[in-house]
């Protein structure tokens, strides 16, 4: 029997134990025995992952891998291979599925010590600590960094967030213009968390973090703007849905006349779903890939 989840896809949303035991925060229960991993996506995260399940689960007895077959499912049976895992495979609803007998393993460490190390929190070329698996874990998101060359800093002030922080660049740069402003960081991947704190330690408790996803009511309120580059995957499938669902949490923690900075692709029509929840919206900046929305709760 299935004891606990480890989902670090979060497309498995309504199972237990969602995404987050394996940062600093949140470890794996100590009596697992019986675990299914949904695996990630990014091939350095999802090896990091296995490498720390093999290491950190000593009393595990079985585990199962699942992945979509677009999303890393068709790779899994390579990294269990590297790891010298024995298994056995299975492909339904799109998805593979290994089945590992963990009380026979005897993995090959030399494996999980480079997976452990190259999936493991380090600086990037810019200095600022990142994570395997991370949005844009290695260099800044060319839309954030549209937003901050067209953001008016001077509507930013009193307490803000930066929803979907990542690993906090929006919110270093905010920060550093306004010595005032106090933030919220909010993002569901707890290593994006971890790493935030360790980037953002130089503002003290200028900075409150929260681990939420946007599929959950957040309880942050009365802001006075937050600033935002909403996702717009669900795995490789675009979705304007999620998009429209961080505008709507945005909505719901703005206090009246508090305002959004969002940048988002330009063919997705997000202003369109804004009229319909905020008093104003603009769109204040585009580019051939980008465009900066401005709404007004």
């Amino acid at each position: 029997m299935v004891d606990a989840v480890f989902d670090s896809t979060a497309q498995m949303y309504d199972l237990p134990y969602s995404y987050g035991w394996f940062s600093q925060e949140n470890m794996p229960p100590a009596a697992t025995h019986h675990l299914v991993y949904f695996a990630s996506s990014h091939t350095a995260a999802r090896s990091f992952d296995i490498a720390k399940i093999c290491t950190s689960c000593l009393d595990l007895k079985t585990l199962f891998i699942v992945a979509q077959n677009d999303a890393g499912g068709r790779s899994l049976m390579k990294v269990a291979d590297s790891f010298a895992l024995t298994y056995t495979s299975d492909a339904r609803a799109h998805c593979r599925v290994l089945h590992i007998d963990m009380t026979s393993q005897i993995p090959d460490k030399t494996a999980i010590n480079a997976a452990l190390e190259q999936g493991s929190m380090r600086h990037r070329e810019d200095g600022l600590w990142t994570q395997a698996g991370v949005f844009s874990a290695d260099h800044t998101d060319a839309g954030s960094l549209f937003l901050l060359e067209n953001i008016n800093i001077e509507l930013l002030q009193g307490v803000g967030a930066d929803f979907g922080c990542g690993v906090g660049e929006l919110a270093i740069a905010i920060l550093q213009k306004n010595n005032t402003i106090k933030l919220h960081a909010i993002d569901y991947d707890s290593r994006a968390i971890d790493c935030a704190r360790k980037n953002l330690e130089p503002f003290g408790n200028r900075v409150t973090y929260h681990r939420k996803d946007a599929r959950d009511e957040i309880t942050v309120r009365d802001l006075d703007f937050i600033v935002m580059n909403p996702p717009f995957h669900t795995g490789k499938e675009t979705s304007v849905d999620l998009g429209k669902l961080f505008f709507r949490r945005a909505r719901e923690m703005l206090k009246e006349k508090g305002v959004l900075i969002a940048v988002a692709n330009r063919h997705l029509a997000y202003e369109n779903f804004c009229r319909e929840i905020f008093s104003d919206v603009e769109i204040v900046a585009t580019n051939h890939q980008f465009k900066i929305l401005q709404c007004v709760a």
